[in-house]
């Protein structure tokens, strides 16, 4: 995202803004963090989230397949 650094002569208050500036965002015993990103771990921070949200769709694909086994083991057994 580009950002204002709300400096008072600075080009962004002119519209101009800084960036692009990359960030990391989590949720943390309720609250909201975010972490600034270098331009340098980009590519590696993109590529961790992307196998994050993989591994997350696999757990949720795994329970749903753990629901259906006991579902069926109930109706066998009543």
């Amino acid at each position: 995202s580009y950002l204002p650094c709300n400096k008072g002569n600075c080009k962004c208050t002119r519209g101009e803004l800084h960036g692009p500036k990359w960030t990391l965002t989590w949720k943390e015993e309720g609250k909201t963090k975010t972490l600034y990103i270098r331009q340098a771990e980009v590519a590696e921070v993109r590529k961790e989230t992307e196998n994050y949200g993989k591994a997350k769709g696999l757990l949720r694909q795994a329970a749903q397949i753990n629901l259906e086994l006991f579902k069926m083991r109930r109706a066998r057994h009543g």
